[in-house]
């Protein structure tokens, strides 16, 4: 059985299939709870899905870290 927050991370994640992004703002009146809450669900989580600037975003795939030279 899934919990409350795999389930909210579920519904996001569902969301992000059909736009790129997603406003905090606009996700926590989606799933009917706070902001705090989800920015705790993704601190909390595996997902795949990272808070950027305001926006809940797919985690990039690409490398995780960069050269400058």
């Amino acid at each position: 059985m899934e919990t409350r927050r795999e389930e909210r991370i579920g519904q996001l994640l569902q969301e992000l299939k059909r736009s790129d992004k997603l406003h905090l703002k606009d996700a926590a009146a989606l799933l009917g709870v706070s902001e705090m809450t989800i920015r705790r669900d993704l601190n909390n989580h595996s997902a795949p899905v990272v808070l950027l600037g305001g926006y809940i975003v797919l985690e990039p795939r690409g490398a995780s870290h960069y050269l400058l030279s």
